[in-house]
């Protein structure tokens, strides 16, 4: 698409201000230098966010009966990066597994990655050490009910878990208290045994900006680094209704008019217009700008 640049109101999640864009091919750039012909592009009226990094606890992919439309789905919310949950059930054949799911995620139309989803009682050392191999963003470790959390061999997964420096994350299936157990005792647990763990429950489908930042999906993906993707989202919304400053404009729910993924035009008006397949995305460091 060549370079080409714009200008607009910006909501970041954590700031809200007015700034410009220069977009090269699928990157933000700093500057246009040796880029030759720098176009504008018009977005008066507009909003910008970055393009959104989603679990896909609303609708898994991996027990989906379509795919491609689930995933479009998100794309129409303002996906750019899906955060895929694959579930781990075999202690043998894991590795075997995994490969043949990621064989068959190939034509999805949104860059994604994978989120292995470990029970608690089959978690492994050579678990962790293998899918932080695989770059995965974090591992999420499946619970039952607080005993489970005293039951697990925490100290043998921390030193797997110090090769890379994966995160963890935990989900309680079935205790009502779970929010208890997520808020105060997952980090005190963490505490003891020095394990690194998501800043943020990630109970949302959006994952926060922090939680970007824990697992090393930002800078490429979840914000306007130079450097990193040209994933954003634009929000229609009059000029004369925008007030420099304003904390957090888009509110919760509200839907993009365009999504962008790497440049590329993925929705416009809740209407997905290019046949465009996603890549898998893998880790670099984590916690690279913590």
């Amino acid at each position: 698409m060549g370079a080409y640049w714009f200008s607009s109101f910006m909501d970041e999640g954590e700031q809200f201000r007015f700034g410009e864009l220069i977009v090269h091919e699928d990157h933000f750039i700093r500057d246009a230098i040796g880029q030759g012909h720098l176009r504008k592009m018009n977005s008066d009226g507009f909003i910008a966010a970055p393009g959104y990094v989603m679990v896909d606890y609303a609708a898994p992919i991996s027990t989906s009966s379509s795919r491609i439309t689930a995933c479009e789905d998100y794309i129409r919310r303002g996906c750019t990066q899906l955060l895929i949950q694959h579930p781990v059930n075999s202690i043998r054949r894991y590795r075997t597994i995994y490969h043949s799911f990621l064989a068959e995620l190939g034509q999805l139309p949104v860059d994604y990655m994978i989120v292995p989803v470990i029970t608690s009682s089959l978690v492994t050392p050579d678990m962790i050490r293998f899918f932080a191999r695989e770059r995965c963003p974090f591992i999420q470790i499946e619970l039952d009910t607080a005993v489970d959390l005293e039951e697990v061999a925490w100290e043998w997964l921390v030193q797997a878990q110090s090769l890379l420096r994966i995160p963890f994350s935990i989900v309680v299936k079935k205790e009502e208290n779970s929010e208890y157990i997520i808020n105060h005792l997952w980090p005190k647990k963490c505490a003891q045994y020095g394990m690194i763990k998501l800043t943020d429950p990630q109970l949302e489908e959006r994952v926060t900006p922090q939680n970007l930042r824990d697992t090393g999906i930002f800078p490429n993906k979840g914000g306007f680094k130079p450097g990193g993707y040209a994933d954003y989202n634009l929000f229609w919304q009059e000029e004369d209704q925008i007030v420099d400053g304003q904390d957090q404009f888009i509110y919760h729910g509200a839907v993009p008019d365009i999504t962008v993924m790497r440049g590329m035009v993925l929705q416009v008006n809740q209407e997905v217009t290019a046949n465009y397949q996603g890549k898998q995305q893998k880790v670099s460091i984590y916690k690279h700008f913590v």
